[in-house]
This record gives structure tokens, C-alpha cells and sequence, in this order.
């Protein structure tokens, strides 16, 4: 089941873990680290990258030191903002 994402009241990660990363085991343990950071779960069938979100506001303050903190936490690969995007349907004539 896909997660239920409010971009207007939160924003969202995605980490990714290596394969022995501590926090493979227990990846809720990562939130925990930051205060605001809240843990979703896996991303799909995906078990090595994991979703995160924090309140926009606490994320408007401290974007800097948890992006910076997640990249050099050991066992992390790769630290992902999820941005929504707006979809655009093709019309007749543009394919």
C-alpha cells in the first residue's frame, strides 16, 4: 500500500541504507536521531530505502543540519528530498 503523503504539512526523504548499515535492522532508531523526524516505512518492495518526514516548519529550520547529519551517518548511501512533482497528460497530437 502506498504511503498517504501531505506535501502541504510535511516534507519527505528517502534513505537509502547499505546492505550493513546498523540501521537496516532498525530503521526508526535513524528518527530518533532528530527530533520532528518521523519514520513511514519501507518504499515499496524496496528494502534498503526507507521514508521519512518532518513538519514543514521544524523542516524549514533545520533542512541544513539533518540533510547534513543524514549523509555522513554511517551505513547511509544516499539521502533523497521528495519533491512533488505535477503530472501532465500528453494530448492526441504531442505523441
Amino acid at each position: 500500500m502506498p504511503h498517504q503523503m501531505d506535501h502541504n504539512a510535511n516534507s519527505y526523504l528517502s534513505v537509502t541504507f547499505s546492505s550493513a548499515s546498523p540501521f537496516q535492522g532498525s530503521p526508526s532508531d535513524l528518527a530518533g536521531m532528530y527530533p520532528g523526524l518521523f519514520y513511514h516505512g519501507r518504499v515499496g518492495e524496496l528494502e534498503d530505502v526507507h521514508l521519512y518526514s518532518m513538519p514543514k516548519p521544524n523542516w524549514l529550520q533545520a533542512k541544513g543540519t539533518v540533510l547534513d547529519g543524514l549523509n555522513s551517518t554511517p551505513g547511509v548511501i544516499h539521502v533523497e528530498e521528495q519533491i512533488p512533482k505535477q503530472r501532465i497528460k500528453r494530448g492526441g497530437d504531442e505523441l
